[in-house]
């Protein structure tokens, strides 16, 4: 299961159980086209494009476009290094599970910290320069 951490650092599941959806599907042969067109949008992120084909006749709207998949028969997304790799898993693969979060949101950090920065506030400064002038 992944991780995320809160703001007061306590890890949280990233995907609670109802969030995740799943559709199956099983070919003939490799050669049968499974339906589903997948998007890359930004670093391993992997999203639904399109649905047609067997998903689309055997899972109707279980799985949409704008969803961003979770797991490929219980392999995490992440294991995919390239939109080449996971269009050729989906090629290769007889039986396919996909696990998707609806509408693909995901997080991650804005900034890299490297060290504590500081500002100072109006009121402290006010308050540092009062106390140099008292003791003037």
């Amino acid at each position: 299961m992944s991780f995320i951490s809160t703001l007061d650092n306590k890890p949280i599941p990233e995907f609670r159980a109802n969030d995740l959806r799943h559709a199956t599907i099983q070919k003939n042969n490799v050669d049968t086209p499974n339906g589903l067109v997948v998007e890359r949008r930004g670093k391993g992120e992997y999203y639904i494009k399109e649905v047609g084909g067997m998903f689309e006749k055997l899972h109707k709207d279980r799985i949409r476009p704008g969803d961003r998949i979770v797991k490929l028969n219980g392999k995490p997304i992440e294991e995919f290094p390239s939109l080449w790799d996971v269009n050729n898993f989906l090629k290769k693969e007889l039986k396919i599970t996909v696990h998707v979060k609806r509408d693909g949101l995901h997080l991650e950090p804005k900034q890299e910290w490297s060290k504590p920065e500081y500002t100072a506030n109006a009121s402290a400064a006010a308050a540092a320069a009062a106390a140099a002038a008292a003791k003037r």
